[in-house]
């Protein structure tokens, strides 16, 4: 009996590996580099995307969170990241479908520059959920960027996007 229960808990495990694994790849299959325009700047680290196709999706820069459009900085942000795209080709390595039906995507310019990296560089962004292969370099612009005071960081103590939008849900409750 209880070798009945090992073995029956080693297929369940192996069943489980294999819809996990195939999940995995069916998801990096369908995560494939995209290119296309900006056609809309929703705030300094989401834009809304065209595929040469014609499909259009809103994407949000991986690795990076940029100043709100009401909060300080949000409107030099949202022009720097306009200026650094217009009229460009882009490419798009999505990673994943984050919240708000957003494609979460390391953006690169028609040099192949991460864009996200650029923003991060001119002080209009913090590092925020960097993927690990991207997050010396980031670390390194992003402190760079600080010592500067170039930026966002011209002002003596910048608050965090994540943290102005928590404090402004909190001011809705009340």
């Amino acid at each position: 009996m209880r070798r009945q229960i090992e073995c029956s808990y080693f297929n369940f495990k192996v069943i489980f590996a294999s819809v996990f694994v195939s999940v995995l790849l069916v998801g990096v299959i369908n995560c494939q580099a995209v290119s296309g325009n900006a056609i809309r700047y929703l705030d300094g680290d989401t834009i809304e995307f065209r595929e040469l196709s014609g499909k259009t999706y809103k994407v949000r820069f991986a690795g990076i969170d940029a100043p709100e459009a009401k909060q300080n900085f949000g409107d030099v942000c949202t022009e720097t990241l306009k200026s650094a795209i217009f009229g460009k080709t882009l490419t798009i390595n999505p990673f994943v479908k984050g919240r708000y039906s957003r494609t979460i995507a390391q953006v690169l310019d028609e040099d192949k520059r991460d864009v996200g990296l650029y923003l991060v560089s001119v002080g209009c962004a913090w590092m925020y959920s960097t993927p690990s292969h991207l997050r010396k370099l980031y670390r390194y612009e992003l402190v760079k960027a600080q010592k500067n005071k170039i930026g966002l960081w011209s002002e003596p103590n910048p608050e965090k996007p994540q943290d102005y939008r928590r404090r402004e849900i909190c001011r809705g409750e009340n």
